[in-house]
């Protein structure tokens, strides 16, 4: 629980947008970039793996973290789903090809981030087991975006451009299916600050050209759906929790208003914002 204190100050520090700290935390995006995410301030975790489906390096790197298990079958793997929801937790995965979000959307997973190269098959099962989709555009943006010149490796740059082609038309296919999406940006990739949330909301509208108004909601009320929160946040709701931000512009007219965030309320108390360079995301 201090954990999760200590990343929701965090994350209002570093001026994440609207609420998307509500996000499924995306405990396993460092299996692509051992040693460069330091998930000490999460709290208690555990890693659930498919046998041999990972290095032993990976294994070493989040057994400091926390316990992992390694199952056998897609039988295991759902017992364990299963156990983490009878203890009211949510569940997520790291799955960018078709056959993991298969695997893991079978077994009853709440959440897939990334989804990379999901297809019709991976989002009609999806629809029918309530499944939500994080599709972190950031990750793949921000990689193409810098590239080589950047320092980012050739062949990481590469198959950023080959999965952001696949996700794109995914992702729309998706969308438009109903499959609940919210917004998550995979922070901590190359270039991609957890101060640019926006640049998610963005995408969105300008890349993927989903209404804005449909956008925000899934970066507010989805995503408080998809923890569970919704009860107590996620909108600006009698009753609710007072977390909303101040702008400047209406952000359904100019979606990079977000970008611009003027004031930010915790519970109805300004929270304090140290100034940030956001010139690199634009």
């Amino acid at each position: 629980m201090k954990g999760l204190k200590y990343q929701l100050k965090s994350v209002l520090r570093d001026k994440f947008c609207l609420m998307t700290f509500l996000l499924p935390i995306l405990v396993a995006v460092a299996l692509n970039f051992m040693g460069s995410i330091d998930l000490s301030s999460l709290g208690e975790l555990h890693f659930g793996v498919l046998e041999n489906d990972l290095s032993p390096q990976t294994i070493t790197w989040l057994e400091r973290y926390g316990p992992v298990t390694a199952y056998r079958t897609q039988e295991e793997l759902t017992a364990a789903i299963a156990e983490a929801h009878r203890a009211g937790k949510k569940t997520a995965t790291h799955a960018h090809g078709k056959a993991g979000i298969r695997t893991a959307v079978l077994a009853g997973i709440d959440s897939v981030e990334h989804g990379s190269y999901i297809d019709d098959e991976c989002i009609d099962l999806m629809l029918e087991r309530g499944t939500a989709l994080c599709p972190t555009l950031a990750t793949h943006y921000f990689t193409c975006k810098f590239g080589v010149e950047a320092g980012i490796a050739p062949w990481k740059v590469e198959k950023g451009k080959r999965a952001a082609e696949a996700q794109h038309i995914g992702l729309e296919k998706a969308w438009k299916a109903g499959v609940p999406v919210t917004i998550g940006t995979d922070a901590g990739t190359p270039y991609n600050p957890h101060w640019g949330t926006f640049m998610e909301f963005v995408l969105f509208v300008e890349d993927m050209g989903f209404d804005p108004m449909d956008t925000l909601a899934a970066g507010t009320i989805q995503s408080a759906k998809v923890c569970g929160v919704e009860e107590w946040t996620g909108s600006i709701t009698p009753g609710k929790h007072a977390d909303f931000i101040v702008l400047g512009e209406n952000p359904v007219k100019n979606i990079r208003t977000l970008g611009q965030v003027e004031r930010v309320y915790k519970d109805g108390a300004l929270v304090s914002l140290p100034p940030i360079d956001q010139s690199s995301t634009l």
